[in-house]
């Protein structure tokens, strides 16, 4: 059985860790139920061409990678995606940050989608 557990961080974003595989899955699903917006677009883009992006991460010294987005979408609250960080342990990894405006159902039924039978949400607490 697949699970995984989405972070509900003290900004009230969702995070979720994934494979580079299944990032790229989950951000297909989503773009199927949402429509495309330019930072879906982007952050596919960043995903699937991880290496690059890995590399560039690295020699900036940043962890995230704040993804572009249209003016116009995000004043009209269609934006999805926040940022990503790209994560080597063991196998590529992806950590989704989403915008805060995406409803959680968005989020649960997209990882279903996918083949994630289990879905843990949790609030991180400091």
């Amino acid at each position: 059985m697949k699970e995984v557990k989405v972070v509900i961080d003290i900004a009230r974003s969702a995070r979720v860790t994934l494979s580079r595989d299944d990032a790229l899955r989950l951000l297909t699903a989503i773009k199927d139920v949402k429509g495309s917006t330019r930072d879906l677009s982007e952050a596919y883009r960043i995903v699937a061409s991880f290496e690059e992006y890995y590399s560039y991460s690295r020699r900036r010294f940043e962890d995230y990678i704040f993804v572009p987005k249209d003016p116009r979408e995000s004043l009209e609250g269609r934006t999805v995606i926040q940022k990503l960080r790209l994560l080597r342990n063991g196998g590529d990894s992806v950590e989704i940050v989403f915008d805060r405006r995406v409803e959680l159902n968005t989020i649960i039924e997209a990882l279903k989608t996918i083949g994630f039978e289990k879905v843990d949400v949790t609030s991180q607490s400091f």
